[in-house]
């Protein structure tokens, strides 16, 4: 639910507006794209609520902030919530590193367009 109600997605499309780029439809479509589009999705959502948690929870707003959430649901401690969101996030490191590799080692026709809408990610 956190992926969706983020506006990285839009703002993705401004990524690729704004460097004058039109990916094909079918790329959309490819599972190593995906992985890459999903995990920097993640990463952005994911430490924007390890920055902003101090704030949210300060005001009472915690209820879509992982942090509030591991701890509530998890009965764990900041630290705790901490250390998993930094397994977690290595994890889509990991992910969206791979996933690069395997999009720009295909030799497609658009692989310098590609390069630059994944660095701007």
């Amino acid at each position: 639910m956190r992926r969706s109600n983020s506006a990285n997605h839009i703002s993705f499309d401004f990524v690729a507006f704004g460097l004058g780029l039109d990916l094909p439809d079918e790329l959309f479509e490819n599972p190593a794209f995906v992985k890459v589009y999903f995990a920097a999705s993640d990463m952005i959502w994911w430490s924007n609520d390890v920055y902003s948690f101090k704030m949210e929870h300060s005001k009472g707003h915690g209820g879509s902030n992982i942090v509030s959430i591991l701890m509530h649901e998890q009965g764990m401690d900041l630290q705790s919530a901490a250390d998993l969101i930094g397994v977690e996030y290595k994890e889509l490191m990991d992910a969206y590193f791979w996933g690069r590799k395997c999009m720009t080692s295909w030799g497609l026709e658009f692989e310098a367009d590609l390069e630059r809408y994944f660095d701007a990610l």
